[in-house]
């Protein structure tokens, strides 16, 4: 499935990495680096890498699609 996948991608001239591990820390290390828009996987791990747009259930037969933004507010309070 995976070959088809990159065969895909590559014939819409779409560029992807091959992650040699658990692919959740680079894919947020590109959200972060703005390289991508979001990252699509059903770990919850990748908030732990700082993902910030993550795409759950994309190839779940439910067709349901879960969403989560997260938005970083610092507040400090110096005195």
């Amino acid at each position: 499935m995976f070959t088809k996948c990159q065969e895909l991608l590559h014939m819409f001239g779409l560029p992807y990495i091959i992650a040699p591990m658990e692919a959740e820390a680079p894919c947020a290390f590109m959200e972060l680096a703005n390289y991508v828009d979001g990252t699509m996987t059903d770990e919850a791990d990748v908030f732990l890498f700082g993902a910030r747009s993550v795409y759950k259930n994309i190839f779940d037969d439910r067709k349901y699609v879960e969403t989560y933004f997260m938005k970083w507010h610092w507040h400090c309070q110096c005195y």
